[in-house]
């Protein structure tokens, strides 16, 4: 009987640390995927199997199916306060199975400011606000190019945890954001006064002999 539990648990750890490898693979396949497609791609936080895009017409003022459907992806990027160009931290992705352009949008957090290359402080109020909300299980996003789109997941139990992150990167992140920027700004000062303190120090004692 012994042996018949002992042969069980070591099943289920094999089950276990095959099922750990082949996330671990699915992850990996996952990043590469997207790193051909922006090269700035850091952490995927979330992924849903299949998303629909729907765009809000003003014109017709209703909504309209874009050719957009595919597996959702929510990441970070590395992304650096010089690159004026690109000051998105945080993007979704569709991968597009019906046609070869996939669908993407940048998020970036509200009242962040950060510095420039030139030392100039930018902040991010002039890029339009961008929000989401969960309507009718679509998931309505703001954009920073001025359009809002619904997004539909086929599984209903990611939609939740998907809007929540959406959010998370949209505002709460901003302020884990400006804490990261004023703590690397004050440990420069900081390391900028040790080396003058250093520098006096041994001018003083060069001096001094």
């Amino acid at each position: 009987m012994a042996r018949k539990k002992k042969q069980s648990e070591g099943n289920a750890q094999l089950k276990k640390k095959q099922q750990q490898l082949e996330e671990y693979s699915r992850q990996t396949l996952n990043h590469i995927a997207l790193t051909n497609i922006d090269q700035k791609t850091g952490q995927v936080f979330f992924n849903s199997a299949i998303c629909s895009v729907y765009k809000f017409s003003m014109t017709s003022n209703s909504w309209e199916k874009m050719p957009v459907l595919g597996t959702l992806f929510i990441y970070s990027r590395r992304v650096t306060p010089e690159d004026e160009t690109d000051p998105y931290p945080y993007a979704l992705i569709i991968l597009n199975r019906t046609s070869p352009e996939n669908f993407s949008l940048g998020l970036i957090p509200q009242n962040v400011s950060y510095y420039t290359n030139a030392g100039v402080q930018k902040d991010t109020n002039d890029i339009p606000e961008m929000n989401s909300s969960l309507e009718d299980s679509f998931i309505m996003v703001s954009a920073s190019d001025g359009q809002m789109y619904g997004l539909w997941l086929f599984d209903e139990k990611d939609r939740d945890p998907a809007l929540s992150l959406i959010n998370w990167c949209l505002h709460e992140s901003g302020q884990t954001t400006q804490q990261t920027q004023q703590t690397q700004q004050t440990q420069q000062t900081q390391q900028t006064q040790q080396t003058q303190q250093t520098t006096q120090t041994t001018q003083t004692t060069q001096y001094a002999n």
